[in-house]
Order: C-alpha cells, then structure tokens, then sequence
C-alpha cells in the first residue's frame, strides 16, 4: 500500500538498532506474515492502534489482539464513536420546527439501530469487552471539535441513493416517514447552509490503555 510504502521509506533512513520491521495486511494475517519471519512465537509489550473497531465487527477484533499481546502487556488504543458522530440537523437553522422534529427523531434513530454494526456500540461496550477479556482499563472519552470544509459531494453523498446494504442519508429520511418533497425541502436546506462553508464538526473519541492483569 502507499502508506506502507511511505513507512518502509521512512524506517530505512533510522539505525540498524532503531529501525522497525513493517508488516503489512490485516489483522488476519498477522501469524501468517510472522511465520514468514520465522517470528509466529512472537509476543507484544505494547499494541497501539487507531480506529481498529470501526468496522463493527470489534469483538473479534478484540479477541486477535488479546492473543498477541504479552504478559505485563499493555493495549493503547485511540478510538472514534460512530454512534456519537456529528449530527446533520444541527449544522443548520430551521424554517419549519415541525419538518426539523421529524428529521432529529429519524437521524437519531439512524444513530441508534440496534442492527447497524457501526453504530449498535459505544464507549461502554468496548470498555466492558476489554474488561471481560482480562484486561485492567483506563479510559477517557473527549468530545473534540475540527473545521470541515462542506461540499457538493458531501450533499450528493447524503442524499444520493446509496448502496443496498448501506442506505444514503437521504434514503434513511425517506423511510422514517418523510415524503418525497420532505426530503427534497430537507436537502435544499442544507445545500443553502452548507454547501462551500466551513463547518464546526464534532466527534468523541474514546481514548483507552488497557493491561493484561498479572
């Protein structure tokens, strides 16, 4: 991969004794690119990683991690919460309360669908998961705030159709209720807000070292 790339180049430039070996592919894959090292023993004092659970499926996630890590070993983890992202109701002013009520209860819907493996999860799953698995935690969860810069393609992503496992924005609107020229007033509204304006963007991220008890 290019980031991969851009590692390895970045690794040749340190001492022999300072420079990491970079291993690249999935999590899946890791014993088998060790065995390639004739490393599959191997063990890990420290695991850090970013953004590792946002495919859902983090419970697995977790289990391969927890059999790579040694003892005395120690999790250092930076995660973002999907189900506490930034809500689109919120960036703009509303003309007509009654349309912006129904649009808050469906986005929050969207946010909390049990069925959706992005979102059926927060902060206190993966603490409980972490501690379930052994594992002594300490946590902080922060909501952080960026400048996003809001483009057509932000709004033609949100209310295009999307794909058939993963519904636009749009579409969600449409069948929590809303009529057609519902969601077209909707979509207009924040094109006249939105479109080519920077934008106050919150996010909680979840900050997470977790120990293998002795």
């Amino acid at each position: 991969t290019t980031e991969g790339d851009a590692l390895r180049q970045m690794a040749a430039r340190l001492p022999d004794l300072e420079r990491p070996f970079i291993l690249i592919g999935p999590l899946t894959d890791l014993e088998k690119l060790l065995t390639l090292r004739g490393e599959a023993h191997m063990r890990f004092d420290r695991i850090m990683g970013r953004n590792l659970f946002a495919a859902g499926d983090w419970s697995r996630t977790l289990a391969l991690l927890t059999g790579w890590l040694g003892e005395n070993g120690r999790f250092c983890f930076i995660q973002p919460i999907p189900r506490h992202t930034q809500r689109l109701y919120d960036l703009v002013q509303w003309r007509d309360d009654a349309l912006r009520q129904k649009v808050v209860a469906i986005e929050e819907a969207i946010y909390h669908d049990n069925t959706d493996p992005l979102v059926n999860w927060d902060e206190n799953d993966l603490m409980s998961a972490w501690r379930a698995a052994g594992l002594e935690v300490h946590a902080t969860v922060e909501r952080q705030s960026e400048q996003r810069h809001m483009t057509a393609a932000h709004l033609a992503r949100w209310f295009d159709p999307g794909t058939l496992d993963r519904p636009s924005y749009g579409e969600r609107l449409l069948a929590g209720g809303l009529t057609a020229a519902e969601v077209e007033e909707v979509r207009g509204g924040y094109g006249r807000y939105l479109r080519d304006q920077n934008v106050s963007w919150q996010n909680t991220i979840l900050y997470l070292l977790a120990t293998r008890q002795k």
